[in-house]
């Protein structure tokens, strides 16, 4: 189910831009019994985002009421849900229209069942070869342009591996292709700095925090 700025919905305007250019930004978070897990920590992601971008975000309690009520719309007690907030509809070329509304996309998914067996023993990764940009402008926040994860998920097709690991240009490990990477040593947390590229995930800043 999706609904498209406050309104039940399958479809956008073409001329939107995020279809356009990929110009936006989104978010993911874990529904439970109707409650949104690490609700303010999404929140600022995705504001965030927009400043970088220089989106007007919808205000928190806006949002946050406009969500509920699509919520109330399923009776899944554990879903996915997605955000997405474009620029708006409008203008061809680079330089975006000043007078465009954001346009407000919100999406219901299916909860993801993974094997017991991926927490109980792990899983088996590979290292891609495709390698993440280093770009401190757009870094930390999640953008509609996701080609060099795309690029890299189509890597590997096998079942048996569930994730790859991603390197900038100088051969650092920074993330998985979707996933915020964390290794131990010794009993220390090491994780990489998302500070010229990767994503500012919502779990790796929690655990940061312990």
């Amino acid at each position: 189910m999706f609904q498209v700025n406050g309104k039940i919905s399958k479809t956008i305007d073409v001329r939107d831009r995020s279809v356009q250019y990929g110009d936006g930004v989104f978010e993911t978070i874990a529904v439970k019994e109707k409650s949104l897990k690490f609700w303010k920590e999404h929140y600022q992601r995705l504001n965030k985002g927009c400043k970088v971008l220089k989106i007007k975000c919808p205000p928190e309690v806006f949002l946050k009421k406009e969500i509920n009520k699509f919520l109330r719309k399923t009776k899944k007690e554990k879903l996915v849900l997605k955000i997405i907030i474009s620029r708006g509809v409008g203008g061809r070329g680079y330089n975006p229209p000043r007078n465009t509304k954001p346009t407000r996309i919100l999406g219901i998914y299916d909860w993801p069942n993974y094997p017991l067996k991926n927490f109980t023993k792990g899983i088996q990764m590979n290292i891609c070869k495709t390698r993440i940009s280093d770009q401190p402008a757009l870094s930390e926040i999640k953008h509609l342009n996701k080609l060099e994860q795309i690029i890299a998920r189509l890597e590997w097709q096998s079942k048996a591996i569930s994730e790859s690991i991603m390197l900038d240009s100088n051969n650092n490990v920074i993330e998985g292709t979707m996933s915020n990477f964390f290794g131990v040593k010794k009993n220390v947390f090491y994780t990489s700095t998302t500070k010229s590229a990767g994503v500012e995930g919502i779990m790796r800043r929690i655990i940061l925090k312990l």
